[in-house]
């Protein structure tokens, strides 16, 4: 049993494609990537014995370039949405369009009126 979310992502009974799956939900993810760098960050006030430091030898070797890429490609996604819900629903000026507009749809004529 886990006292903490962050007991997860540093234990090594749950496995790395579950690690992956947890990180795809944004808050998960930026979470791990707290994790792993406060790793490092303790290295730094009392390092370890074999004197490991941050370098980007060991980011590489690390869970940080698969954790950056899901975030990226969730920023992505999210600003892609985001223009989406921009188009399509009612705002203060302008007529949204079609939710399917991007196939071409289009509104009927008079089938949109302000608040219904």
């Amino acid at each position: 049993v886990f006292d903490s979310v962050g007991d997860i992502f540093n234990s090594d009974g749950v496995s790395s494609g579950m690690k992956t799956l947890l990180t795809l939900l944004p808050p998960l993810g930026f979470y791990r990537g707290l994790t792993v760098f406060r790793q490092y960050t303790s290295q730094f006030d009392s390092p370890n014995l074999d004197g490991s430091r941050l370098t980007w030898a060991s980011i590489d070797n690390s869970a940080v370039p698969e954790i950056l890429a899901i975030q990226y490609l969730e920023a992505v996604l999210f600003m892609a949405l985001a223009l989406y819900f921009d188009l399509v629903l009612d705002a203060d000026f302008g007529v949204p369009l079609h939710p399917l507009w991007c196939f071409g749809l289009k509104r009927r004529a008079g089938a949109y009126t302000k608040g219904s």
